[in-house]
């Protein structure tokens, strides 16, 4: 009955308003399990699943041949689900030139515990059509080796997203099979049980215009597994990870031939087995640079040993080149590895290897930036900063903090090395010998049979030995023990200008008179020799090398207040300065306070150097009445009724009491107090107000009388009380409102209607001498006024009075108080010389009463900043 309805609903929108609903997606079709049993159901079933379903297959679904070889499993509309159960007999499709069969996957896809039944004798095909699929490790293969791509055949596909845990492989295509275009990233998975020959990152010369991303793991077995394909480009960075019990006979981080516009990455980690690494192509273009990195227990299984290099176990940061010669023409042409950013290869933990050259091997290869090699764990019998047989042209360098290795060289094995060599020498062990240039061999001549050098290679330019007294130099053989900051051979070539520089002192008498002792390396002494120190004070390290030179290296702050960046530093070089310079690492260097700069060259020197980071300085706020709230309060600021004891705002939306309020900027980690800013709140339609006022026994004193809210007068009276025993009223100025007049103690103001503000009249009281200590309330009263009323505070001093003439604070007391201050001379200053009420006169007592004078309004008689209290 709901599927009849569902379709009467389709039929009567179809023809009111042409809107086709697909009866795949409609709720009442879908169903979250169904089972089949041959094709017919299957391709029902795949139309009614319902997203996250499961399709459970009963028995084996044969297969019948089909008009174009092709099967198709899937709706073709995207949806997720579960296939599991039964098998799949492939085995009648056969294509035109009957050579194989395709199965075309058109659906989001998990394959469980089924069996996929192939023809032994074809070789079929397994297309992803760029959906997501996943075969799970439950999945039973059973005939030939099948071909699987991941994109659409002689289509373009938006992104790859595939798993696959079991089955045995011819290849396996990452992408499509034609120049055609995958418009995102590839991401691949391969594990569990799968054999395959080769894994390609893309294939057929299809352009990849994202990442391509492949990780084997389990205990996959690949021949063959490229980060790039057979030609094609991949326009982002490659990513081959291999982990898990994985084994892996040839990897590589570009492709056979193709280009890499960025950058390539290659990881064997866990307990792996990866025996040649090549972090480049076999042949082709990475325009960025490559990247390789053993660690964990890579090849846990290998001994290290001399093997020929043909047996595997090696790593090449670079990629791989070869001839190939035209069997009609004869015509050779060479197709090299071209990197044209730099090659960098990483060895550390447990892993192992024979060989580990930062450069690459055959004709043609170049590298434009440089091979590199970071020796920090692990172990390997040769270690080689260049190429196997090729000369890259552009320099090597080596760093080997860790780990274990019986040779190593600078340069390169069987070619000379043009450019610039730095090997560092900073940790590990090193069980046979060093050389810093190229490796020639020294062996039986067949034709001659004699001992001899069969070749000469060297460096053509500068190579660099860093040695530290860290380093484990054993060189323990005992026919050809060396330290050599040359290369291996039966002279010295003029090209190879080479320099050992110790780290330390106790570096060079650990090492010095190793240096030229082995057989291969009598004689050969370096060019020059170098052992540096490294000193610091204030903000200036100071290297001092044996050869003479004293060079500086200054370190300057980039900002010393808070911005809510890093604040790093900037170091300025002497012209003399030798070899390294510093790496900075930071710490504590955004918020304000004490940051480091941590300055190092390898191990060479560790220098740390401190700074202040100030808090940042804030501007009062701008805030004003409105009526009983505050506009423009926020939570980051605190208010004050008497300007000593402030409470933080808890809501912006607060209300307040009638009264004069300080409100300002709170302290933070990373800013400082504001200024405050007073604010009146008055909600009545008329006021009258008094300031409060600090005074001394036998001083006078000024008091100002505000009307700070004014709906329109034309006449005001307010009588004014004080404590005439204490208080004698001198004197009265008419302030804003022309014409006022005191009598007695009543202030009088008559004219025409206004509705202005400001100052009725200033007050001028004497405190008598023999006044008591403490607080004298003035009172006003104004009838139909509210009113607020202010008060002289007597004591025997005014914080600020510096020079004690009565309470007064004017500019003077800022020069008698910095000139007491810059000739430690405070003791003959009056108390109210500590302006902050912190028991201490200092520079901090200068600022406050600058501030305080900065802001003081001379027509209410009142500043912002209270003198006495903490700021």
């Amino acid at each position: 009955m709901k599927k009849f309805l569902a379709t009467l609903l389709a039929v009567c929108m179809i023809a009111t308003s042409m809107v086709f609903i697909p009866r795949t997606v409609a709720a009442e079709d879908a169903s979250e399990t169904i089972t089949v049993t041959d094709a017919e159901s299957l391709n029902q079933a795949v139309k009614d699943i319902a997203n996250g379903g499961t399709i459970v297959v009963s028995g084996d679904i044969v297969v019948a041949q089909t008009s174009n070889g092709h099967f198709v499993i899937g709706s073709g509309t995207g949806k997720t689900y579960t296939i599991t159960g039964g098998s799949f007999d492939f085995t009648a499709l056969t294509s035109t030139d009957s050579e194989r069969g395709f199965v075309d996957i058109k659906d989001n896809i998990t394959f469980e515990n089924t069996t996929f039944k192939f023809d032994s004798e074809k070789n079929d095909y397994l297309f992803g059509n760029g959906y997501s699929i996943t075969i799970a490790e439950t999945v039973a293969f059973e005939g030939n080796k099948i071909l699987f791509y991941a994109g659409i055949l002689n289509g373009n596909c938006n992104s790859i997203n595939v798993n696959i845990f079991s089955g045995t492989y011819s290849t396996i295509n990452c992408a499509t099979n034609s120049a055609k275009t995958i418009s995102g990233d590839i991401n691949f998975h391969i594990g569990g049980t799968v054999v395959v020959n080769d894994v390609l990152g893309n294939s057929g010369g299809c352009t990849v215009n994202g990442n391509v991303t492949i990780l084997i793991d389990g205990n996959a077995s690949v021949s063959g597994a490229y980060g790039g394909g057979n030609g094609g480009t991949v326009n982002g960075n490659t990513y081959v990870t291999v982990g898990g019990n994985a084994t892996v006979n040839q990897l590589f981080g570009g492709g056979s031939g193709g280009t890499i516009d960025g950058n390539t990455y290659v990881i064997v980690e866990g307990n792996a087995t990866a025996k040649k690494i090549y972090g480049g192509g076999n042949s082709g273009t990475i325009k960025g640079s490559t990247y390789v990195t053993l660690k964990d227990n890579a090849n846990p299984n290998h001994t290290v040993s001399t093997e020929d290099h043909s047996k595997g176990y090696v790593v090449y940061g670079g990629g791989k080149g070869y001839t190939k010669t035209n069997a009609e023409t004869q015509e050779v042409t060479t197709h090299g590895s071209i990197i044209e950013g730099s090659t960098n290869v990483t060895i550390k933990d447990n892993a192992k290897s024979n060989y580990i050259f930062g450069g690459s091997t055959g004709p043609g290869c170049t590298i434009v930036e440089g091979s590199h090699i970071n020796m920090c764990g692990g172990a390997a019998y040769s270690l080689y900063a260049g190429s196997e047989n090729i000369d890259h042209g552009s320099g090597a360098n080596v760093a080997m903090t860790n780990g274990t290795v019986h040779q190593l060289f600078g340069g390169n094995e069987a070619s000379s090395l043009t450019g610039d060599v730095t090997v560092r020498l900073l940790g590990g062990t090193i069980l046979r010998r060093v050389f810093g240039g190229c490796y020639n061999d020294y062996a039986t001549d067949i034709l001659e049979g004699k001992w001899g050098w069969q070749s000469d290679y060297n460096v053509s330019g500068n190579i660099n030995l860093f040695i530290s007294e860290n380093a484990n130099l054993l060189l323990n053989s005992e026919s050809d023990n060396a330290l050599s900051a040359h290369s291996r051979r039966n002279d010295v070539a003029s090209a190879e200008i080479a320099s050992i520089i110790y780290t330390s002192s106790n570096a060079k008498t650990k090492y010095s008179n190793k240096v030229s002792a082995g057989s291969f390396s009598s004689g050969k002494t370096p060019n020059y020799t170098h052992c540096l120190d490294y000193t610091i004070s204030d903000n200036v390290i100071t290297q001092t090398c044996s050869c003479g030179v004293n060079a500086t290296a200054t370190i300057t702050p980039n900002g010393n207040v808070y911005t809510g960046n890093e604040i790093g530093v900037s170091i300025v070089y002497s012209d003399n300065w030798e070899f390294e310079k510093f790496d900075v690492s930071y710490a504590n260097n955004v918020n304000a306070g004490t940051a480091t700069a941590t300055l190092t060259i390898s191990d060479f020197t560790t220098q740390t150097y401190n700074y202040s980071i100030a808090k940042l300085s804030q501007k009062e706020p701008s805030v004003r009445a409105n009526g009983n709230k505050i506009a423009g309060l926020t939570t980051d600021m605190e208010y004050s009724t008497d300007g000593k004891t402030y409470t933080k705002v808890s809501d912006a939306n607060m209300t307040f009491e009638n009264g004069k309020y300080l409100v300002r900027y709170a302290e933070s980690t990373n800013a400082s107090l504001s200024r405050a800013t007073m604010v009146y709140i008055y909600t009545g339609a008329y006021c009258v107000s008094a300031n409060k006022a600090n005074a001394v026994q036998g001083g006078t004193v000024d008091v100002f009388v505000q009307i700070p809210v004014n709906s329109g007068l034309d006449n005001i009276n307010v009588t004014v009380g004080y404590d005439k025993l204490a208080l004698t009223l001198e004197g009265f100025t008419a302030g804003k409102f022309e014409g006022a007049t005191l009598e007695g103690n009543v202030i009088s103001w008559s004219g025409d209607n206004t509705a202005k503000t400001g100052t009725l009249a200033k007050l001028t009281f004497a405190v008598k001498e023999d006044a008591e200590l403490g607080d004298y309330e003035i009172t006003l009263s104004a009838e139909g006024f509210s009113v607020v009323n202010g008060g002289i505070s007597v004591s025997e001093f005014v914080h600020g009075d510096v020079n004690g003439d009565g309470g007064k604070i004017n500019v003077s007391d800022i020069i008698s108080l910095r000139g007491a201050v810059v000739d430690e001379s405070t003791d003959d200053l009056a108390r109210g010389a500590d302006v902050n009420g912190d028991g201490i006169v200092n520079s901090q007592d200068i600022i406050i009463i600058r501030k305080y004078l900065a802001n003081y309004n001379y027509t209410t008689g009142e500043s912002s900043v209270v003198l006495g209290a903490a700021q």
